[in-house]
């Protein structure tokens, strides 16, 4: 391995070492020869089995042993010393950080009240208790008259009555209570704050936070030039915030918006593009206290009344979802950080004192990802002064978990306290990027460097931050001074609309003559829904397309790493890379397939795959046939072939006094001339006479797979539907490049495996289905990816790197609606933050949630930044921006 100065740095190192690595810096390389070099050293040696290594993967830690097992086999071949080493690797503490936890529960669990066999239950599972259990804690509380009112006060004073949005932040604030070091020491903390001490804490938070907002607003402020109205407010904002009761109210009077300001004809012009702050000045306005009134003392009044019960009903749930957990043997993902913290922490014991002295040296890969519970877990094996013993691999710029509770504030305090003089540990940067051509580089730093700021979700880009072009020599034609190609293209759409959202459609119209997208009209993309404008996913897709299909027929040149030249490009080259996939792969499959372009995507909603709809509405109909719309579903499918508009009009018209289709069909089957039909002409008679024996055949075969599903399971009536009727084939058929027919195949497996567990009948088939579909745990199958274009999201594409990369979407919006929807906003040094819900119905945010909102749009907002740095990282040789905007917006 050929290593920089920084790589060399870091691996040579002694003590606790924290690596900041940049995209494609080669960090796993890194990390790999620092432990292949502890190891083999000559002195100091660290037995193989006394190295812990952790990542947030299965996947990335097989790939971290198995780099970690060849270069030490490498090692060995040259000195003989190390077969003990690799012998005693396969004894290694490798894997997930969860892996660790269960392996340390089920040897040292008893000290905690565990049994040895602990099992760890999967989301789905996991789900189905947890949703089981809030209903008991629930009806435990209505089964009381006093907790029945606690319980009514609480859901109508801080969720107007709505029960499941209430149920809803019950769970949210234990899922992320579950990630701290201490989650009942920060319950009793919030119950603290509403016992009395929270108003204080507002009033010192608000304080606290004005004199930002001011340097905020002046500065956005200043920006509006030729605006008299914004300059005015911009310079009494650069005097500074008066203190409390220094008049204060007349202060805010001053800001707010005065509508005689405005010369004719500037209302619009110069009042528009203040609106947010004159929304600021009025809601701060609003909590001065005047005449004898404390708003914001009564807010806190009207909150009070509920959130003691929103936190009782928090902490209640939680205890009956432990006992139902118990009852289960089993324990989830949290419970595992949490009984390993009881292990190591609260209840120190041989464990803990075993994990300090066998563990000679700690790896974490992806630190920047880790919750405060890990965080304690990795600080409590770690040693500590001279035998500090932490190798900590990370990037905050990567840090795209949000959605997962990951803290990236913890890997910054880290790095704050270690790169200090004296302080625990070192920092050392790796910017060397060894993936991207020099003008991608370029372009990357150039945009991060402009976006990315401190004030703005924490994370800076400064010249320490910027990606270097590595490997100059070995990688000489993707320098930019030797680089005839363009690197870097960017597509814009512009439309005559309004904004652009997520799922909004373009300016396209259909063309005169009623021509309908998809029917190969020219400009028109055909992934579009027949009678509709296409959709701004449909157009943007077509042209990526198009774009693709052009380097793929010119024989675009890439850079292959393995053979060290230049490649005609390839479909597995390419990736197109989302924010989101939710209601955008169709539109993507259908316009790449009408290009001639493969495509393979992470199908988004299994359960709403054509084909499982087919099949589940099958189990449906075998275990209630009375169900109309199943029955519907399975006859116009190839298992009835009763999908002509005449048929289903010539059964109904036979036997118009029918109420449910079930009886209708079964009827109609035997009749072999009906009454209602014999005036009626040849072609009429026709059509019923087909419709009957299909219906014949369909309920024969009905019988025989009801009796079969009784006697063997769903999975057996399933495979004799599929294969009678040769859906399988007819699956199969279809131009999705085999999607439709993975589908099946994953349906039959699912059934298979309930049926193993010995679950029960359809019913209860149909049930876990339910269970499956909430969870979101089952993905739809994608056609033959052999060689074709990768479609998935920026969170799936981290890690990962290709020669083509297309980001697509870049014009719509970001999606901040929780911040304004939710009733509850949790903020990581506030807490609980609630919305004021009044008697006489009028509702707005209370003091710490506005600050709250204020807080976590800044941290979406950044996060919104990373993802696209990463976005940015995953192309080595060619980038493709997509976007689409209006034209007012470029003006």
């Amino acid at each position: 391995m050929n290593v920089t100065g920084q790589q060399q740095e870091a691996i040579a190192s002694e003590g606790n070492v924290l690596v900041m690595a940049g995209a494609g810096t080669g960090k796993t390389s890194t990390l790999v020869a620092r432990v292949a070099e502890r190891l083999s050293r000559a002195e100091g040696r660290v037995p193989a089995d006394r190295i812990l290594m952790v990542t947030f993967t299965e996947a990335a830690a097989e790939e971290m042993r198995s780099r970690l097992r060849e270069r030490l086999e490498g090692l060995w071949a040259l000195d003989p010393t190390l077969s003990d080493q690799v012998a005693r690797l396969d004894l290694a503490a490798i894997g997930t950080l969860h892996g660790f936890c269960l392996r340390l529960l089920r040897e040292h669990g008893v000290e905690v009240g565990l049994e040895p066999g602990v099992t760890v239950l999967d989301e789905t599972e996991s789900g189905r208790l947890a949703r089981a259990s809030w209903m008991r804690w629930v009806e435990a509380e209505r089964s009381g008259e006093a907790g029945d009112v606690a319980l009514r006060r609480w859901v109508e004073g801080g969720f107007d009555g709505d029960f499941a949005e209430a149920s809803r932040a019950v769970r949210s604030i234990h899922r992320y209570a579950q990630t701290l070091a201490d989650p009942e020491g920060w319950l009793e903390g919030q119950f603290e704050l509403w016992r009395g001490a929270g108003l204080e804490a507002w009033r010192a938070w608000l304080e606290e936070a004005l004199p930002d907002w001011a340097r905020e607003w002046t500065e956005r402020l200043s920006m509006l030039e030729d605006n008299p109205v914004a300059t005015a407010r911009a310079e009494r904002l650069r005097s500074g915030v008066p203190g409390a009761g220094l008049g204060r109210g007349a202060w805010w009077d001053a800001l707010a918006e005065n509508p005689a300001e405005y010369p004719k004809g500037k209302k619009t012009s110069w009042g528009k593009p203040m609106e947010p702050f004159f929304e600021d000045v009025d809601f701060l306005r609003s909590l001065e206290p005047r005449n004898g009134v404390d708003p914001m003392a009564e807010d806190w009044e009207s909150c009070r009344a509920w959130m003691p019960g929103l936190l009782e009903a928090v902490r209640g749930f939680g205890r009956e979802f432990n006992a139902a957990k118990r009852g289960r043997g089993g324990l989830d993902f949290s419970d595992l950080e949490q009984r390993a913290l009881d292990l190591l922490v609260r209840r120190p014991g041989a464990a803990a004192a075993w994990c300090r002295e066998h563990f000679q040296m700690v790896v974490v890969d992806e630190c920047q990802d880790v919750n405060a519970a890990q965080e304690a877990i990795l600080e409590a094996v770690s040693g500590h002064g001279t035998g500090a013993n932490r190798f900590l691999v990370g990037d905050v710029k990567q840090s795209i978990y949000r959605f997962r509770l990951a803290a990236p504030r913890l890997f910054q305090e880290t790095a704050a306290r270690w790169s200090r003089d004296g302080g625990e540990g070192r920092v050392i940067p790796l910017t060397g990027n060894f993936r991207s051509a020099e003008s991608v580089l370029r372009f990357a730093n150039l945009v991060c460097g402009r976006l990315m700021r401190p004030e703005v979700g924490g994370v800076g880009y400064g010249p320490e931050a910027a990606l270097v072009f590595g490997d100059v020599a070995g990688r000489e034609p993707l320098r930019s001074a030797s680089d005839p190609a363009p690197r870097v293209e960017v597509h814009l759409r512009v439309t005559s609309q309004g904004a652009v959202g997520e799922d909004e459609v373009g300016d396209a119209a259909l063309p005169a003559g009623g021509t309908h997208p998809g029917d190969g009209a020219p400009g028109i993309p055909s992934g579009s829904m027949p009678g509709l404008a296409p959709t701004t996913t449909a157009w943007e897709a077509r042209l990526i397309a198009a774009r693709l299909k052009e380097l793929k027929e010119c024989r675009a040149p890439v850079w292959d790493r393995r053979q060290g030249s230049m490649r005609p490009v390839q479909w597995g080259d390419m990736a197109v890379l989302l924010r989101g996939m939710t209601g955008r792969v169709r539109d993507f499959s259908a316009e790449f397939r009408a290009a001639g372009v493969p495509l393979a995507a992470r199908q988004a909603g299994f359960f709403e795959a054509h084909a499982v709809q087919d099949l589940r509405a099958l189990v449906q109909c075998l275990d209630n046939p009375l169900l109309d719309i199943p029955l519907a579903t399975v006859l116009r499918s190839p298992m009835g072939c009763v999908w002509e508009p005449d048929a289903w009009a010539t059964i109904r018209m036979a036997r118009r006094g029918e109420r449910d289709w079930w009886t209708l069909i079964q009827r109609f089957a035997r009749d072999e001339e009906p009454e209602a039909l014999r005036d009626c002409g040849e072609d009429v008679r026709t059509a019923a006479s087909v419709a009957r024996e299909r219906l014949r055949l369909f309920l024969g075969r009905h019988e025989r797979w009801r009796r079969m599903a009784l006697r063997s399971g769903a999975a057996a009536a399933l495979e004799a539907a599929v294969d009678e009727t040769g859906y399988e084939a007819w699956a199969a058929s279809l131009p999705d490049r085999g999607e439709a027919l993975g589908n099946v195949r994953r349906f039959l497996d699912l059934a298979r495996g309930f049926d193993a567990g010995a679950r029960g009948g359809l019913y209860r088939f149909l049930a876990w289905l339910e269970e499956q579909e909430l969870a979101d745990t089952v993905e739809a199958a994608s056609g033959d990816t052999q060689d074709a274009v990768r479609l998935l999201t920026v969170h799936r594409s981290k890690g990962l790197e290709f020669p083509v990369v297309v980001v697509a979407m870049l014009g719509a919006r970001f999606q901040l609606t929780d911040l304004t929807r939710g009733r509850i906003v949790r903020e990581e040094r506030m807490g609980l933050c609630p919305l004021v819900q009044r008697e006489d119905g009028r509702r707005y945010p209370s003091a710490a949630m506005w600050l709250a909102r204020r807080r976590e749009r800044r941290e979406l907002l950044g996060e919104e930044l990373r993802l696209l740095y990463v976005a940015l990282t995953r192309a080595a040789d060619r980038l493709l921006l997509f976007g689409t905007t209006t034209a007012k917006a470029l003006e």
